[in-house]
């Protein structure tokens, strides 16, 4: 039992989480009572990219061993990356309240309190998070809205001239932060941090639709998410760049699969 525990631990720290999975599984089914099977479990999921998964786990694991900051913490990022952010919001608190010094914890907070328009809390957890964990979480690199902007319009004109006219009446957007509705409209549900949408049908299918019901659609960049994922401005620009790129491969009719083959995943 304690062997599959630290195999399970071993592999999550070197990154493989399937070999983490395997181990915790084994675990859980030795002793179905024993939290940490589970919480590992949880862990190796939301790894994987799993997080309807990991949440079932970390319920196990919150049920046998109540309040555990570490499980709350694993919990509420579940919840987060399905966008069910009022639970998140709940239970985040509560791991805060249990354990104050779990970085991933005061990084969700900053994020959804900034939605709330709760500026100083935002802040506060960001700089709690930053200071925990620098070598995972750092402060955002604000661009003035109209430099943004200014990249979005670059990225947009080193499009090819047949893709410009694609796109003629294709709207480029640029928003704070995804809606909760359209993350939840997608299934499964997209996470809070994406860097951009396109909403709409892409060129491929339109050539299915009835003409008259056709809506063109709309790229949206997320200008915080952005913000917050580059380590400068330089990144921040290229990963605006990168990001258009990735919504005009989606209006063309190209799959997530087509977009990482062009190294635009």
């Amino acid at each position: 039992m304690e062997k599959r525990l630290t195999e399970a631990e071993e592999a999550l720290s070197a990154g493989d989480p399937e070999a983490a999975l395997e181990s915790a599984e084994a675990a859980a089914r030795l002793d179905p009572e024993n939290p940490d099977a589970h919480y590992l479990r949880g862990e190796a999921l939301l790894d994987l990219g799993e997080p309807a998964r990991a949440e079932g786990a970390y319920r196990e694991a919150d049920r046998l061993l109540p309040g555990d900051g570490l499980i709350l913490s694993g919990l509420g990022l579940a919840l987060f990356e399905q966008a069910k952010l009022a639970e998140a919001d709940g239970i985040m608190r509560r791991a805060n309240a249990a354990q104050g010094d779990l970085a991933e914890v005061h990084w969700v907070l900053s994020i959804l309190d900034e939605r709330r328009g709760k500026e100083r809390s935002a802040r506060r957890h960001l700089e709690r998070a930053v200071l925990l964990l620098p070598e995972s979480y750092h402060l955002p690199i604000e661009m003035p809205q109209a430099d943004f902007d200014a990249c979005v319009e670059e990225a947009l004109r080193e499009l090819p001239e047949p893709v410009r006219r694609a796109l003629e009446n294709t709207p480029v957007l640029v928003e704070p932060y995804p809606a909760e509705n359209d993350l939840r409209a997608a299934d499964p549900p997209l996470s809070p941090e994406i860097l951009g949408m396109f909403r709409g049908h892409s060129l491929r299918e339109e050539s299915l639709l009835d003409p008259g019901s056709q809506w063109p659609g709309e790229i949206v960049l997320y200008q915080k998410n952005l913000e917050r994922f580059a380590r400068s401005r330089e990144e921040l620009t290229a990963e605006i760049r990168k990001t258009v790129l990735h919504e005009v491969g989606h209006r063309l009719g190209l799959s997530e699969e087509d977009l990482e083959d062009r190294g635009l995943g």
